[in-house]
């Protein structure tokens, strides 16, 4: 249920995580052109985001299974979704050596302040970051959550991640950021589907969130 009294994660743990972070990281590109910012999750935002998908799920769901994060840029919302919610398993797919190297970094941060070590998840904190194609390097079909900060991402990429989303479990959710999947009988078929909300770096209003849920 959404009536609750307050978050199920720990909010000044969160409002700490966003401190270690810094707001825009540029990642190649003119540094005054916006499309070239490393889009990345508000953390307390993507955590109550996060909060409310958790919460509406059935318990056969067993929506703390595996968290995956598609194209997880600088690791932010990976990083977020080890340490506030208890996942057993949390990992986030990156296939650009640039942004990984940054992301690493990140991760090492994360393990020297010790923020690795006061995490919910039970998943090891250095497996967490994952270099490759995520249609080909690794089966994420077993996920229970599946993140994807798909702003950019061709209409191609859309329907590819559509295709390999629909081998998920009865349950899982799938959070597709801003533009939805192709409309094709397949998808609406097989998935239940809500909006949602999270603030990005990049904008000052909340980033739409297209929720699909396995049926």
């Amino acid at each position: 249920s959404e009536v609750h009294e307050g978050p199920s994660f720990d909010a000044e743990f969160a409002a700490e995580l966003a401190k270690m972070w810094p707001e825009a990281v540029r990642v190649g590109g003119h540094p005054q052109e916006p499309q070239f910012v490393e889009g990345n999750v508000c953390v307390p935002s993507f955590a109550e985001m996060l909060d409310r998908v958790t919460r509406r799920a059935s318990q056969d769901a067993d929506i703390f299974r595996f968290f995956v994060d598609l194209g997880s840029g600088q690791g932010h919302a990976a990083l977020a979704a080890h340490a506030l919610f208890p996942f057993r398993k949390c990992i986030g797919i990156e296939l650009v050596p640039d942004i990984v190297t940054v992301a690493r970094e990140a991760l090492g941060q994360y393990e020297s302040l010790g923020f690795a070590s006061r995490a919910r998840s039970t998943s090891d904190w250095s497996e967490i970051l994952v270099q490759g194609d995520f249609l080909k390097d690794v089966d994420w079909s077993d996920a229970s959550v599946v993140f994807a900060n798909s702003v950019t991402w061709p209409r191609s990429l859309l329907q590819d991640v559509s295709t390999l989303a629909l081998k998920l479990r009865r349950g899982a959710v799938l959070l597709v950021a801003m533009r939805p999947l192709p409309n094709i009988a397949a998808v609406w078929e097989a998935f239940e589907v809500r909006g949602e909300g999270c603030f990005m770096n990049f904008q000052d209003y909340p980033l739409l969130l297209w929720a699909y849920r396995k049926r």
